[in-house]
């Protein structure tokens, strides 16, 4: 069994949300305890607390960190389930030798003020939630576009994202705002895996090879 994923240094995956209002309304803050709640209610997204709850997730741009728990492939070859502030702090990560492996969070927030409220992204480096992915230079004897799967691994922590992710899109809308995948800066290689919902988990075994080409 293999970790069949990458982490890289730019975002792979990034889901857009837009709230029409400022960081200091009560709309506001109200979405974000939903975002700090959601996300230590599905392990997906756990900080630690500053003194300052209403500028928690603004104030992600200049470094917030929080931990998501991750399943992965330990050296034995066991799946281990691990919070990680960093991909690369997974304990006895069995690594591969064409697996693209940077320092990066499992998850992460990123955020601007701009004329018609707060636009919030929420932000992932690693395929390692998606069940399908392009080979991308995993096994140099399979092409880059040959689907690899990771459905071992997904469907363990992937549906606590997608939960969360509707958590805080349900929080969105009802404070006027909303959340869509953005598509544009998501890799286009990762498109067909993603929507705006979170990460699709649905893709049976036969219709995954028809997705990417």
């Amino acid at each position: 069994m293999e970790n069949n994923w990458h982490t890289y240094d730019t975002e792979v995956l990034i889901w857009e949300i837009h709230l029409p209002s400022h960081p200091s309304d009560r709309e506001y803050q109200r979405w974000e305890r939903t975002v700090l709640d959601a996300g230590e209610a599905h392990d997906v997204y756990r900080v630690q607390r500053t003194g300052e709850p209403e500028r928690l997730l603004f104030s992600a741009s200049v470094g917030l960190r929080g931990t998501s728990r991750l399943a992965y492939v330990e050296t034995t070859d066991q799946i281990r389930e691990h919070d990680v502030v960093y991909v690369t702090e997974l304990p006895g990560l069995k690594t591969q030798f064409g697996q693209h492996l940077k320092s990066q969070p499992p998850l992460q927030f990123m955020s601007d003020l701009g004329d018609d409220g707060v636009y919030v992204w929420v932000c992932s480096h690693t395929t390692i939630w998606l069940p399908w992915q392009p080979n991308n230079g995993l096994y140099d004897d399979l092409p880059d576009e040959a689907l690899i799967d990771n459905r071992a691994l997904a469907e363990r922590h992937t549906p606590r994202l997608n939960a969360f992710l509707a958590d805080i899109g349900d929080a969105a809308r009802a404070a006027g705002g909303r959340m869509r995948l953005d598509r544009t800066d998501t890799s286009r290689d990762y498109l067909p895996f993603v929507d705006d919902n979170g990460v699709r988990l649905d893709i049976p075994d036969g219709a995954a090879g028809r997705l990417v080409g």
